[in-house]
């Protein structure tokens, strides 16, 4: 009886859940509207087509909220102004979309804002181009998002930028995981632009199964980075306790793909305990650039095969099991055609084979092949998936046409010529100073003991599967047998969702 009770409680008492809806929307104003009004449980679905902005979108309620589509990039935002979509409330999902800046010059500044109170922001299959920073995360300062996901997803401009543009610009934050993306084509500033950056005191990142490709589409402008820990540092007054010692605890980056870069493939800044593992780079300035200090633990550098040398003072990093500086030829015998993106296995790829150390952190490879033998770099031998096109967002619909990526073209199978150009030093990130705007309200934050790296923070604890029925053995066995029917019945009623559209 107590669990049929619990199940009529929970049919009457969370009218929220039947009133969940799916929100058909077909014009700006209509998606306007219900980004500011949807709530838990909801989800917006917007028809194909071309949809003009000129102001940013903001989360108006807690979700559970999914934005979608049809197919990939089937619904195109086209916004004139500042910010795009902001998300600034937890359990918010965008998916599908594509969020376009239109802006005159350069003064579309962040294509998806993700705030402080944004925990458990999910990104997957979306689309986001010709923005300074298609996805800018800020903390504040008594907060910092958590648990954010960016997954199979694009990011780049059709042009460069004289001023730079950095895709994933991500200040502050808890266990981001940065899944299977595509970066590409986001340089023109001198002083460094980065693909994909962590930093302002984040903690226990993942940034796994990447491509990056810094000139792709377009020609090379500037000084193009690929991943950092630290990116161009934070300014004091922005960071926890105002303290910058350590931009990034711990975070890993792993199986990724970083070519065609002017500057260094990877990098960090007061970077601590930070780890790069079994990554492929190739046509770079510099394979690994270890900037500055930070006041933690070393950086560690594993398993990478890197077309370039390491670059920084051998105190602030441990390295071991990789091929650094290896030539081009050896890169175009391991792989099929590195020039092209294509890293699928090639004529001979000894050097690269059984050569890695077992790291119990990386039991996959780019692919997601169990790794049997630990060959170095993102691709275990033999090299059977597809790297490029890039098939991230390639899911298409049930009885649909194959939603397709954008055109990336062919480019020369040549190897460029990006020289050997000297990284040290990126110049200032542009979040340092200007980060007290619209776009990015103070990304500084207090954090408890100073430097001193956060205490783990467990998240959402699941609960415990181990908690034993009512009763004890059979007889409670028989009793939750007894009550399942109404215990269904009350899901099934707590899922109804309604259908409704919008005026």
């Amino acid at each position: 009886m107590k669990l049929r009770s619990v199940a009529l409680a929970l049919t009457f008492l969370v009218p929220g859940a039947v009133q969940a809806a799916d929100l058909q929307v077909s014009s700006a104003s209509q998606i306007a509207s219900a980004f500011g009004s949807a709530s838990a449980g909801d989800r917006i679905i917007i028809a194909p087509g071309e949809y003009s902005f000129g102001a940013a979108l903001w989360t108006g309620n807690a979700g559970p909220v999914t934005v979608t589509t049809t197919d990939v990039g089937a619904a195109k935002l086209n916004f004139n102004s500042l910010e795009g979509l902001v998300f600034n409330h937890p359990d918010w999902t965008l998916e599908k979309v594509w969020v376009n800046g239109v802006c005159a010059g350069e003064n579309c500044e962040a294509g998806v804002g993700v705030k402080a109170g944004a925990t458990r922001f999910k990104m997957q299959q979306a689309r986001v181009s010709n923005w300074t920073q298609h996805v800018k995360a800020a903390r504040d300062p008594t907060s910092e998002v958590e648990d954010a996901q960016i997954l199979s997803s694009e990011f780049w401009n059709d042009a460069l930028r004289p001023n730079g543009a950095t895709p994933l610009d991500l200040v502050g934050g808890k266990r981001w995981r940065i899944i299977g993306n595509y970066v590409h084509d986001y340089g023109g500033d001198p002083n460094g632009d980065y693909g994909i950056f962590l930093k302002g005191g984040t903690s226990d990142g993942l940034i796994e199964r990447n491509l990056i490709i810094c000139a792709q589409d377009n020609a090379a402008g500037g000084a193009t980075l690929g991943i950092s820990f630290g990116g161009g540092g934070t300014g004091y007054s922005f960071c926890p306790n105002q303290n910058c010692d350590c931009e990034d605890y711990d975070s890993i980056a792993r199986n990724n793909i970083v070519l065609h870069c002017t500057d260094a493939g990877l990098h960090t800044k007061r970077a601590c305990g930070s780890k790069f593992y079994n990554n492929t780079v190739y046509d770079v300035g510099v394979g690994v650039q270890i900037q500055i200090n930070g006041a933690g633990a070393p950086v560690q550098i594993r398993n990478n095969v890197l077309s370039a040398g390491i670059s920084g003072p051998g105190n602030l990093y441990t390295e071991s099991n990789n091929l650094i500086s290896a030539a081009a030829s050896v890169f175009r015998s391991a792989y099929a055609n590195p020039d092209l993106a294509d890293f699928r296995g090639g004529s001979n790829s000894s050097a690269l084979e059984n050569q890695g150390a077992n790291l119990g952190e990386v039991a996959g490879d780019y692919c997601g092949t169990t790794r049997n033998m630990i060959d170095l770099g993102a691709i275990e031998f033999p090299g059977a998936c597809d790297t490029w096109p890039w098939p991230g967002a390639l899911v298409p619909s049930p009885g649909g046409a194959d939603a397709g990526l954008r055109d990336a073209g062919q480019r020369d199978a040549g190897q460029r010529d990006a020289g050997q150009r000297d990284a040290e030093p990126p110049g200032p990130d542009a979040s340092v100073a200007p980060d007290a705007g619209v776009v990015t309200p103070a990304d500084g934050g207090a954090r408890d003991a100073g430097s001193a790296r956060p205490s783990a923070d467990a998240g959402d604890q699941t609960p415990d599967d181990n908690t034993p029925l009512e009763g004890s053995g059979c007889h409670a066995m028989q009793a939750a047998r007894g009550d399942l029917a109404w215990l269904l019945a009350a899901a099934f009623l707590l899922t109804l969702r309604r259908r409704r559209s919008l005026p």
